[in-house]
C-alpha cells in the first residue's frame, strides 16, 4: 500500500511528447537522451502576431521555453524585457518554482504551452504600454 504523502512520480516524457502532439500536431518534436525538445508555433489571440517557441524538458527538472523568432529581445529593443529568466535566449518566467506552481505530474500542453500563449499576450501588451500586467514575481534579464 503506498502511503498518502509520497510525491507521486514524474510523468513518463514520451506521455508528455505524445500529449503535445496530439494539442499541438502543427508541432514537432523529439526525445534525446531523456530530453524532450518540442518546436511549435503560437498565436496568443485573433490580432497577433505569430512566435516560433520551443520548449525544452527533462525529467526532474523544470522545462526552459524560449521564443526564437521573432525573439523577443529584437521587438523589446533597447528596453529591459520583464518577467524573463537570465540566459541564453531568455528563457520565458512562466511559473513560481518556490510556491509549487508546475511539478512534474503536470502536462506541459495543458500548463506550459498555454502558459506561454498568456506570457506572449502580455509581453505584447507590454510593448505598447510598457506596463507589465500579466502579475507574478519579476526576474528581469539585463
Amino acid at each position: 500500500m503506498r502511503a498518502r504523502w509520497l510525491k507521486p512520480p514524474p510523468l513518463n516524457i514520451a506521455l508528455q511528447l505524445m500529449d503535445l502532439q496530439r494539442l499541438y500536431p502543427q508541432g514537432v518534436g523529439r526525445i534525446s537522451h531523456d530530453r524532450l525538445v518540442w518546436r511549435g508555433k503560437l498565436k496568443p489571440s485573433a490580432f497577433s502576431r505569430e512566435y516560433s517557441v520551443q520548449i525544452a524538458y527533462q525529467t526532474s527538472h523544470f522545462p526552459e521555453t524560449l521564443v526564437l523568432q521573432p525573439t523577443i529581445r529584437e521587438l523589446a529593443g533597447d528596453r529591459k524585457v520583464p518577467h524573463v529568466f537570465p540566459g541564453v535566449g531568455d528563457p520565458l518566467c512562466l511559473f513560481y518554482a518556490p510556491a509549487r506552481e508546475w511539478n512534474s505530474t503536470m502536462l506541459l500542453a495543458r500548463t506550459i504551452v498555454p502558459w506561454s500563449c498568456e506570457w506572449l499576450f502580455h509581453f505584447e501588451a507590454w510593448l505598447f504600454t510598457d506596463q507589465w500586467d500579466g502579475g507574478g514575481i519579476h526576474l528581469s534579464a539585463t
